[in-house]
C-alpha cells in the first residue's frame, strides 16, 4: 500500500470548507482583516472585562502570558544552543510591541481620535480601523521574524532551501484559499443580504450577479492553488534527485498549468465584467474585476528557463552515465 502524499492538498480543501462556513454563518460585513485581528481584539476585550469585573490579577496574568508568547521560541533556541543570537533581538522587538498593542487594545480610549469629535459612530469606526491596523503590524513583524529564522537556516543548511520553498508555496496557497473562499463568499453573502432587505430591485438577477462574481473570483484562485501544489510536488521530486529524467514531466506539467491559470484568470475577469455591465441597470451593487496574473506569468517565465537548463543537465548526466 502506497503512502498517502496529499496531506497539504487535503488541508487546503478543509480550510476552504471552513472559510465557506465562517463566511456564510459568521457575522456579516467582516473583512479578512477583521477576522485575523479578532484573536487579539477578543483577548483585549477579555482582559478588560476581567479587570472591570474585579479579577484584576487574572487580567494581568493573561496580559503577561500573551505578551511573552513571542519569546518562547527564541528562549528555547538560546537554551539549546547556550548562546544569544541576532534573531532573538527581532523576537524581543515583537514581544515589546505585543505588550504595547495589547495595552492599547485593553484601553481603547487611549486611541480615540482628537480630530473626530462630531459623531461617536465615526469614532467607533476609527477605533476599529486602528485596532485592525495594530494587529496587521504585529503579523508583519512576526513574518519578519520567521523569515529571518528561515534565512539563518538556509545559510547553515543549503538543503533546507527546498523546505523553505515548500513553506512559501503552501503559505501562498493558504492566502489564495482564504481570499477566495472567505473573501469572495463573504462579499456575495453581504450583497445578497442587502438586496433581500429592499424590494426596489430584481432579487433573482442580483443574486445571480453576486454568485457569479464570487465564482469568477474563486475559479482563478483554485487554478492558482492547484498550480502551487504541483510546484510543491516538483520541488519534492527535485529534492529527492535533481537530475532525474522524471523532472521533465513535472516541468512540462507546471508550464501547462501556468498557461491555463493565466487564461482562466483573464476569461473569468472578462466574463464577470461583461455580465456586470450588461446587468448594471438592475443591480444594487456593481463590481468589476481587474485581475492581472503576474504571478502566473512569472512562473511561466521561470519554468521555461528552468526547463531548458534542467533538460540540458539531465541529458548531459545521462550521457555521462553511458560513457562510464
Amino acid at each position: 500500500m502506497k503512502n498517502f502524499k496529499y496531506y497539504g492538498e487535503v488541508a487546503l480543501a478543509l480550510l476552504a470548507v471552513v472559510c465557506i462556513i465562517v463566511a456564510v454563518c459568521g457575522p456579516q460585513g467582516q473583512d479578512i482583516f477583521t477576522v485575523i485581528s479578532s484573536p487579539f481584539v477578543g483577548a483585549g476585550n477579555c482582559i478588560r472585562g476581567m479587570s472591570s469585573g474585579g479579577n484584576t490579577v487574572g487580567g494581568w496574568i493573561l496580559y503577561i502570558f500573551i505578551g511573552i508568547i513571542p519569546l518562547i521560541f527564541p528562549l528555547v533556541k538560546i537554551i539549546l544552543k547556550r548562546k544569544v543570537y541576532v534573531g532573538s533581538l527581532l523576537w524581543g522587538i515583537l514581544c515589546v510591541y505585543t505588550f504595547i498593542m495589547m495595552y492599547l487594545l485593553v484601553n481603547p480610549h487611549l486611541l480615540r481620535s482628537e480630530a473626530i469629535l462630531v459623531s461617536e459612530e465615526w469614532n467607533a469606526v476609527y477605533l476599529d480601523t486602528v485596532k485592525h491596523g495594530a494587529c496587521i503590524i504585529w503579523y508583519a513583524l512576526a513574518l519578519l521574524c520567521v523569515l529571518f529564522e528561515c534565512a539563518g537556516l538556509l545559510i547553515k543548511r543549503s538543503n533546507s532551501s527546498y523546505i523553505f520553498a515548500l513553506i512559501i508555496m503552501y503559505v501562498l496557497a493558504v492566502v489564495y484559499v482564504i481570499s477566495a473562499f472567505y473573501g469572495e463568499v463573504a462579499d456575495a453573502v453581504s450583497i445578497i443580504s442587502s438586496v433581500s432587505e429592499t424590494t426596489l430591485v430584481n432579487m433573482p438577477i442580483n443574486v445571480f450577479a453576486a454568485v457569479l462574481s464570487a465564482a469568477m473570483g474563486i475559479v482563478p484562485a483554485v487554478t492558482t492553488v492547484i498550480l502551487l501544489c504541483v510546484c510543491a510536488s516538483f520541488v519534492c521530486a527535485l529534492r529527492r534527485d535533481n537530475l532525474s529524467p522524471r523532472l521533465i514531466g513535472y516541468i512540462d506539467r507546471v508550464a501547462k498549468l501556468s498557461k491555463i491559470s493565466i487564461v482562466v484568470t483573464l476569461i473569468c475577469a472578462i466574463a464577470n465584467n461583461v455580465v456586470q455591465l450588461a446587468l448594471s441597470k438592475w443591480l444594487l451593487n456593481v463590481s468589476f474585476l481587474l485581475m492581472i496574473p503576474l504571478s502566473s506569468l512569472l512562473v511561466v517565465c521561470l519554468v521555461l528557463i528552468t526547463a531548458g537548463v534542467l533538460k540540458r543537465a539531465i541529458a548531459a548526466n545521462e550521457e555521462n552515465k553511458l560513457v562510464i
